[in-house]
């Protein structure tokens, strides 16, 4: 722990609490009236009307991401400008960000006993020589019965948040004046 922090610093803790002279990141408003000199170091840039109320930064779930040095900001490339959030924690695959696989096409080897693909499997015939089972005219395509295609997913949002170990930030509201370099 610093012996003496900065006002506006940033403090990752390991207790369920933080300490005397700091309040919790999680994006609490706080008065100006009473802080001041911490307005005067982060602004709104987490929040707040800058009038009466600034906030502090909300850490509850969220990881700090290291702001960019330069003034172009794209996110997509994990540039991000201070105060500002991205990322989600679950997200829901679709055709469009889905990597690109295949499906097994179920068969029988047992011998067709219905004329109509949508009734059921691809099937061996009881023909004595082999038959014709392919068609290539488009016009005579027929949707195959959903028994023929293997299922894949239920739909259902999946984590994406990495592995973590949660701990306590605090935000110090006491502290030395941080000098400009």
């Amino acid at each position: 722990m610093p012996e003496s922090p900065y006002l506006g610093e940033v403090t990752v803790i390991a207790s369920v609490y933080v300490p005397k002279y700091a309040v919790p990141c999680e994006g609490q408003l706080m008065p100006i009236s009473q802080y001041q000199a911490l307005f005067s170091i982060i602004g709104t840039t987490y929040g707040g009307d800058g009038r009466s109320t600034f906030a502090v930064p909300d850490f509850r779930g969220a990881t700090p991401v290291g702001v960019n040095s330069t003034s172009s900001y794209n996110p997509a490339r994990g540039q991000f400008r201070p105060g500002q959030m991205g990322g989600r924690e679950t997200q829901v695959l679709t055709t469009d960000n889905m990597p690109s696989h295949n499906h097994i096409i179920k068969t029988t080897s047992n011998v067709g006993e219905d004329k109509s693909p949508s009734n059921g499997l691809l099937a061996t015939t009881d023909c004595r020589y082999p038959a014709n089972v392919y068609n290539t005219a488009a016009t005579s395509a027929q949707t195959l019965s959903d028994k023929s295609i293997s299922k894949s997913g239920l739909g259902n949002p999946i984590p994406i948040v990495t592995h973590s170990l949660c701990m306590q930030f605090g935000l110090w509201v006491i502290g030395s004046y941080p000098p400009r370099t």
